[in-house]
């Protein structure tokens, strides 16, 4: 009995693990594609899903913004070539939140919407990886984002 428990227990896990890191391949795939100059080779990225009318979705893309500027070639544990920061916004209208991440002063994220990256719904608020696709962070408040990613720094 404990046998059959233990080996639905993995199976749970690994399809459970191997939907962040589904997350974190289509991600990766479409920096590569359509951001060819963005290296994403032993860097940390970060995902934020956003919508035009969800203030607290924007101001984390402004922390995200702000800490990609920081460690953009950090060393980080999980990441010793830097952050990238990535920002999926829920509505369809690529120009309207193009326009709206300039205005916020988060212009710098790679930037793709929702059907994008051919997800049914957005996983979670917002999720960090490291460099081999492991799910670091996820629903961070836009106070909590440099303090996280600073505790990632390597000396």
């Amino acid at each position: 009995m404990k046998k059959i428990s233990f080996i639905l227990l993995l199976s749970v896990l690994s399809v459970a693990s191997s939907a962040q890191s589904d997350l974190y391949q289509k991600v990766r795939k479409m920096i590569e594609a359509n951001y060819p100059d963005v290296p994403t080779q032993n860097r940390l990225i970060a995902v934020n899903f956003w919508a035009p009318g969800d203030m607290p979705s924007r101001e984390l893309n402004k922390a995200f913004n702000k800490n990609y500027n920081t460690y953009k070639f950090a060393r980080l544990k999980g990441g010793l070539q830097g952050l990238i920061g990535v920002a999926v916004c829920l509505d369809e209208s690529r120009n309207q939140a193009t326009v709206l991440l300039n205005k916020d002063g988060a212009g710098e994220l790679v930037q793709f919407t929702l059907s994008d990256l051919k997800l049914s719904e957005k996983p979670c608020n917002n999720v960090m990886f490291d460099s081999s696709g492991n799910k670091i962070y996820s629903d961070l408040q836009a106070s909590e984002v440099f303090t996280k990613i600073n505790q990632l720094l390597t000396r």
